[in-house]
């Protein structure tokens, strides 16, 4: 049976592979993400992975011949984890696989939207980042549940069993599948639609709507002053002047050493647009992540819920998840602002009014139901227009300074630090919450996180979706 399946996946001397329309279609390439999405979201649950291992995962995935290599990567570091963590009872070893858990996460939400954004380009990115993210919120989610329903019922190992077969299965499709860049060796050439470069691909939205970016170098702009003041007053100029020797790049100052020793992450860190998706993406996980720890305490204090009734009450948030790919179309349409406003400004009102629910009878439950799907609701439309607009704003800073990408452009650093404000949501929601509802009560804890919601909503109105300077 293994010689069957290697003979049907491996390629024969000069000949395509099996299958390749298959498996290197934009479908099964999504799905692949989808499920490592959902593996790690599944098994890892709460992570904080290295930042310094997502920025080297990003810069050799950016300069990789093929995303294959560390996505397979990040499996790896999985499985060692998962072993580790069940054989595991001395607290240095459970470090050591939580680390390994947050790296091999890293990793592969880096790689895993830089290879969709290579698949399926920006036109349509907004979209089928809607899709892939079904899986982290699904897994994120219903993975506390579904492993204390089989820890209930048949105990420690079956947990860790089901674990390591999302792993293996996880395994299977990334071998199978290949990448778009590598199938095209096997592909017929397709009539040039004059906007086709692998792994940056302008969309119509951008081509219309889309700002540009202006880089001002300190030439240009020393002499734009010089122009203005012209006819003006000489000593105005030499002002002027003395200002921008204050105020201008300095070697010998200190941000400069950050700029010449790391300019890629400088020059992202300074995006304004790029770093509003950040916090966005960032109170987008804190709200998701919020509940798992006083969600079911409270439903099981409050109504008396059993645990699988409490776990259950999880799908109120989880299922309006599959709304986000037609948020993502939207943001593909309408552009990112208007979408991701939407989202929050739906997702606020409900979170505030969560603290009416305070007694057990069957209309509070009908209530606190009905606020948790609105406020899911909002959420789901939040992450696919903030990860499009990311992705625009990654393609203006390739274009504005070519010199500091390589030919994989910057998507697997920048998405790094996609991943690390879902790293620190996954911390910061169940901290918070469970912090504020220990000290205060559900009602406070409630109308801190409406606030927090709102917060996210001020970055996307000032930048997203707009012309931004870079010095």
């Amino acid at each position: 049976m293994f010689t069957a399946i290697k003979q049907s996946l491996v390629q024969v001397k000069d000949q395509p592979p099996v299958w390749l329309s298959i498996r290197s279609s934009v479908w099964f390439i999504a799905v692949v993400i989808l499920i490592a999405f959902f593996t790690y979201s599944f098994g890892a649950q709460h992570y904080w992975p290295p930042m310094a291992g997502q920025s080297i995962a990003g810069f050799f995935a950016d300069r990789s011949r093929s995303r294959q290599a560390p996505f397979l990567t990040g499996l790896a570091l999985t499985f060692a984890a998962t072993i580790l963590f069940a054989t595991s009872k001395a607290p240095g070893l459970l470090l050591l696989a939580r680390c390994l858990q947050g790296a091999s996460a890293g990793i592969v939400y880096t790689v895993g939207l830089a290879l969709l954004v290579d698949t399926v380009g920006r036109e349509s990115f907004g979209q089928w980042m809607g899709f892939v993210m079904i899986g982290f919120n699904i897994g994120l989610l219903l993975g506390p549940m579904l492993g204390g329903i089989i820890y209930t019922k048949l105990g420690y190992w079956p947990v860790f069993i089901v674990v390591l077969a999302v792993v293996a299965s996880d395994f299977l499709l990334r071998i199978v599948m290949i990448e778009k860049g590598q199938a095209a060796k096997w592909e017929e050439p397709k009539p040039c639609q004059g906007h086709s470069t692998y792994g940056s691909i302008p969309t119509v939205y951008d081509q219309e709507h889309r700002p540009e970016i202006t880089v001002v170098s300190p030439e240009s702009r020393a002499s734009s002053e010089i122009e203005s003041v012209q006819d003006g007053d000489q000593a105005s100029l030499l002002r002027s002047h003395d200002t921008h020797s204050i105020s201008g790049p300095n070697p010998e100052k200190d941000g400069s050493f950050l700029a010449s020793h790391f300019p890629i992450m400088t020059t992202l860190l300074g995006s304004k647009r790029l770093m509003s998706a950040v916090y966005g993406t960032f109170i987008n996980t804190t709200l998701t992540c919020a509940f798992d720890s006083v969600l079911p305490l409270f439903v099981k204090r409050t109504f008396g819920w059993n645990p699988t009734a409490a776990g259950l009450i999880f799908l109120t948030i989880a299922v309006p998840s599959f709304l986000g790919p037609l948020a993502g179309s939207l943001a593909d349409r309408f552009g990112p602002r208007p979408v991701a406003l939407g989202g929050f400004a739906l997702a606020t009102p409900p979170l505030a009014l969560l603290g009416l629910v305070n007694d057990g009878s069957l209309g509070m439950q009908a209530l606190l139901c009905v606020l948790l799907t609105l406020a899911g609701t909002g959420n789901s439309a939040i992450y696919a227009p903030l990860g499009a607009d990311m992705s625009a704003a990654i393609d203006s800073i390739t274009e504005a300074k070519p010199h500091l990408f390589a030919t994989g452009g910057a998507y697997a650093q920048a998405f790094g630090l996609f991943d690390a404000s879902i790293a620190l949501g996954t911390i910061f929601g169940p901290v918070w919450a469970g912090t504020i509802c220990h000290l205060g009560n559900w009602w406070i804890m409630n109308l801190t996180l409406a606030l927090i919601c709102a917060s996210g909503a001020v970055p996307v109105i000032l930048y997203t979706g707009k012309p931004e300077v870079l010095v």
